[in-house]
């Protein structure tokens, strides 16, 4: 389990990136809610 602050809601999204980028997660399956998703838009 991992937890991180974000400096207000418009951060939330990157902060959890930033989170799941410093786990050793591979081969993990990770579950997050609705308000992690998001779209590229490239």
């Amino acid at each position: 389990m991992a937890q991180a602050r974000s400096k207000g809601k418009k951060n939330e999204n990157s902060r959890v990136l930033d989170m799941l980028e410093t786990l050793n997660i591979s081969g993990a399956i990770v579950s997050a809610d609705a308000m992690n998703t998001q779209k590229n838009c490239d």
